[in-house]
This record gives C-alpha cells, sequence and structure tokens, in this order.
C-alpha cells in the first residue's frame, strides 16, 4: 500500500522564492508517519517548499491524507476532488476538518476529528480492508507519554528549502479563553504536557542524525529550534525544568510565551541560559478595550513597554504579534500599534488582520450579526491577510489599508535605526530586519 501524505500550502503574501531560503520544518507530516503501520510505503509532500506545486494528475499512491488550515481548504477541496476524480481514496484532517466535518466530508472518503494518534491505525487499517468511514473522531485526547519521534528523515529530499530549521511540540491544548483563537476547540482547554525526558531524548534524535546535506549547510539548519507549542511557559515549573535540560545542547531556540513570561526573572535567566534567543509576544492590541473584549485577560496595556524591557535586559529578542480590527479599534490603532512597536523596540513584529475562524465564538458572532464579508464556505482569504468581515469603528478598506501600511513603516529603515538601538542581539536584529525590509519593498511582493 502507498500512503501519501500532504501539507497543503496556504495563501501568503509572499512569492515561494523566499521560502525556499528558510522554512520551519513541518511537524504534521513526519508525526503522521510515525504512527502509520510499518507495513505501508510513505511519501511526504510538504507544498510550501515547492518553487512549483506538484503534479496531483501524475501522483501514484493509494490514498491521500490531506493536513488541512481554514485559508487553504478551498485548495485542498480541488486537491483531494482531483485525486478522487483519479479513483484515489482521500482523507481530510487538521484544523479546519475538525470543526467543519460535514463540509470537509463533501470533498473526501474520510474525515478525521481532533488529534489523529488515537483513529489513525484504524484509519489504515480500514482503508486495507476496504471498510473506510466516513468519520473518525478519538473519544480520549492522546496521551503525551512515549510517542514515537517524528519520521523527519522523510522531509530530507533536495527540493526543500535550503535553510529548514528543526521544530519541535512539547505539549498541546491552552488553559486561556480568547474569544479569537481556534486551540480549546481543537486541543482542549487543559495544558498537556509532554515528559521533559522523551522531549530531551527527540532532541538528541534531531542533532545527532546524519546530516543530508554538507557538514556546512546542516551546522546553519542546526543552530536554531523552533518549539510550535502556543505557550511554552504555561506551567512554569515545567518549563524551568526543560530550560535546565537544554543547557547542554548549547543551541539557539525561539518560541511563543504569554506577556507574563517578562515578570519572572528567574525563567528570563534560565531561557537566556539555555540558548532562548527570541521570544514571540501575543501583545494582539494596544488598546485596552479591545484585550478585554476578546478576553485576553493576561494582556495589560500598561505593562507593555516594560515586558519589552524585562526580556530585553534578559539578553532576549522581542517578536511582537498584534491583532487588528476588533470591536474596539478605530483607525487611530494603526498609528498606535507602530509608535509602540518603536519606541518600545522590538525587534520584529507580525501584524494580523483579525479574523473569525470557523470553530471560534467571534465566528459565531459575526455570524449572528450578519458581518462577514466573504460567502460562507469561500475559505482562500481566512488569512489574518484579508479583511473578511465588517468591523465596528471602520470600514473595511480602511482596516485592509492600515494594515499595509503598519507593514511597510515597520519594515522601514526609519524603523530599524530606531529599534535598533533598543536590542540585545544586534547580530540577529540587523540581518533579520534588512531582510524583512528587502523583503516588503520588493516588487515580487504585493501589498495591496
Amino acid at each position: 500500500m502507498r500512503l501519501t501524505i500532504i501539507s497543503v500550502s496556504e495563501p501568503n503574501k509572499y512569492p515561494q522564492i523566499f521560502r525556499k531560503i528558510s522554512h520551519l520544518s513541518n511537524l504534521t507530516l513526519p508525526v503522521l508517519a510515525s504512527i502509520t503501520p510499518p507495513n505501508i510505503n510513505i511519501q511526504l509532500i510538504d507544498e510550501s517548499i515547492y518553487l512549483k506545486k506538484p503534479n496531483y494528475n501524475k501522483l501514484k499512491t493509494d490514498l491521500a491524507a490531506l493536513s488541512v488550515r481554514t485559508s487553504c481548504a478551498d485548495r485542498a477541496y480541488a486537491i483531494s476532488d482531483l485525486l478522487r476524480d483519479r479513483g484515489i481514496k482521500t482523507v481530510l484532517g487538521g484544523i479546519h476538518p475538525t470543526v467543519l466535518p460535514d463540509e470537509s466530508k463533501k470533498h473526501a472518503d474520510a474525515v478525521v476529528i481532533g488529534e489523529a494518534e488515537t483513529v489513525w491505525q484504524q484509519v489504515c487499517q480500514d482503508f486495507q480492508n476496504d471498510t473506510l468511514k466516513p468519520f473518525y473522531k478519538g473519544e480520549n485526547s492522546p496521551d503525551l507519554r512515549n510517542l514515537p519521534n517524528p519520521k523527519r528523515h522523510l522531509l530530507r529530499f533536495p527540493n526543500r528549502a535550503l535553510l529548514n530549521f528543526p521544530t519541535i511540540q512539547t505539549g498541546r491544548g491552552c488553559p486561556h479563553n480568547c474569544t479569537f483563537c481556534s486551540v480549546k476547540k481543537v486541543y482542549g482547554g487543559t495544558y498537556r504536557k509532554r515528559p521533559v525526558e522523551d522531549i530531551i531524548q527527540e532532541l538528541r534524535l534531531i542533532w545527532n542524525s546524519k546530516p543530508f546535506y554538507s557538514k556546512m549547510l546542516s551546522s546553519m539548519q542546526d543552530w536554531l529550534l523552533f518549539f510550535l507549542d502556543d505557550n511554552l511557559f504555561a506551567n512554569s515549573q515545567y518549563a524551568k525544568e526543560l530550560l535546565i535540560r537544554l543547557r547542554p545542547f548549547k543551541k539557539k531556540w525561539y518560541s511563543q510565551a504569554p506577556i507574563s513570561v517578562a515578570k519572572d526573572n528567574e525563567l528570563l535567566k534560565l531561557a537566556k541560559q539555555s540558548g532562548c534567543l527570541l521570544l514571540s509576544i501575543g501583545f494582539e492590541s494596544v488598546v485596552q478595550d479591545s484585550i478585554s473584549s476578546v478576553n485576553k485577560t493576561l494582556n495589560k496595556t500598561d505593562f507593555y513597554y516594560d515586558a519589552v524591557k524585562k526580556i530585553h535586559d534578559a539578553g532576549i529578542s522581542v517578536a511582537a504579534s498584534f491583532v487588528l480590527g476588533f470591536d474596539g479599534d478605530d483607525a487611530s490603532v494603526f498609528e498606535k500599534t507602530l509608535r509602540f512597536a518603536i519606541d518600545s523596540g522590538v525587534d520584529l513584529a507580525s501584524f494580523h488582520i483579525l479574523t473569525p475562524y470557523p470553530g471560534t465564538p467571534f465566528f459565531n458572532q459575526i455570524i449572528k450579526e450578519n458581518r462577514l464579508l466573504e460567502p460562507y464556505g469561500k475559505w482562500q482569504k481566512f488569512d489574518t491577510q484579508h479583511v473578511v468581515f465588517k468591523p465596528k469603528k471602520m470600514n473595511p478598506d480602511e482596516l485592509q489599508e492600515g494594515y499595509n501600511w503598519l507593514w511597510r513603516e515597520f519594515t522601514s529603515l526609519r524603523s530599524i535605526r530606531q529599534r535598533g538601538r533598543l536590542t540585545p542581539n544586534a547580530l540577529f536584529f540587523w540581518p533579520v530586519n534588512m531582510f524583512h525590509n528587502a523583503l516588503i519593498t520588493s516588487s515580487l511582493v504585493k501589498i495591496r
């Protein structure tokens, strides 16, 4: 039996050539491969690292499993329909099929709802017995102890990104209830941790594996690790134990973190000692009313400047994430956000247009209030780069134009010079920011 596992790429304003240069390793595909029965021949396709999309008219496989996010759902459905027309069975899984299984089933032979670990082997067995069921849903969240190691080697082929940084996950779930986030819907409202020893063993395998490229290029790829967790620091004692165990590796890493990490000096010190280069903080908004309206209870805007300074003082860079278009936002939010981002000296920033993802309370609100701009079931623009709903205190064009303006202003040379005076990691800050400036000002990048 031949199985092809596909991660469908989502629309992006950046051309694929930039993803060819640097890419975070996909973890979903090698994880699914690791729990596939050993008698099955597996091929992995991560669309985001190809300059040209694979030709699915020529794909030779018996079963195709597609991992689907909302913004790439339209493309995933088209691929699945094409493969089914060719007589190939398909299975859809991931965030979007989990929250909209009936819609997804129209384009697939089977749909996996939620985490795959407890049902995937049954899916494979049923396919081999020609008894594939329409839906598979695990009754309980999978035990994260003693998980098999992801088969990352199956993604090591010549046509991948030049720098393909490894990723790892220490836990799943989130205890918070932000109304615009789908993590709780998919992974549950508690943070489930993997044993620290399991993570250390997996890291040894990542960094001791045989290099695919030359020794020099392999070393470049291995110097930085990304923890995929939505909240690596949800349990501070657990995080501290892990950070102490990371020290001997002498590697650099980065991850997402809540703003509350800035209040724990011991945790910041251990993070730095363990090799933390960068923390991505979800500031979300500089408008407190907007923060409160989406139940982001940890965030207090009057602590924002101090938070950046405390993290910088620990020697760690800050990547700030902002969401634009909350019901409390008017057109002044763009200038306020830019002012904070520059004056605080955040090293990097990402800006996102508030997007009502299916399965979230915010989506339900938008539907109830008849504020959705896109036809229901057309998901391509649900990528945090396009306005897909009617904001309350500005019109859609104002939100779109303000978002585009923020990207240009933040990545401008003037902004880089000002923020560069405050960075704790100049050797990291300057090349990354100059690359972002070139990226945003390039004619290849389409800013509407």
